[in-house]
């Protein structure tokens, strides 16, 4: 799963972005991956990943990372790496970027 965040606020100077993503490691186990960093800026500023041990795990830190997210102004949009993933999965999100539930975009 591949969750993509911008927040652009020109008159304070902000232009940032965070990718969120929900894999399987070379081992198998499942990490949930964090990266931010300011858009326009050569790769990423910070980075932090995160394992968890079941898909009910990885499901609660991505409602809690949505949700700050959204505290800070973020607005969810699309991925180049999201369409792959869905395809992948065989199925389609239904609805806005705010209808979109974690249940129904959490595809490993």
């Amino acid at each position: 799963m591949v969750l993509y965040f911008r927040h652009i606020d020109l008159e304070k100077n902000r232009r940032r972005h965070y990718l969120l993503t929900v894999q399987r490691d070379l081992l198998g186990h499942l990490v949930v991956t964090r990266r931010w960093g300011r858009l326009g800026a050569s790769g990423w500023q910070g980075s932090q990943t995160t394992p968890v041990e079941t898909p009910a795990a990885a499901a609660a830190l991505v409602r809690r990372v949505l949700q700050r997210r959204r505290q800070h102004g973020y607005q969810l949009v699309a991925a180049p790496e999201a369409d792959s993933v869905v395809e992948r999965a065989g199925r389609q999100p239904q609805g806005t970027a705010d209808e979109l539930t974690v249940d129904n975009l959490l595809l490993f």
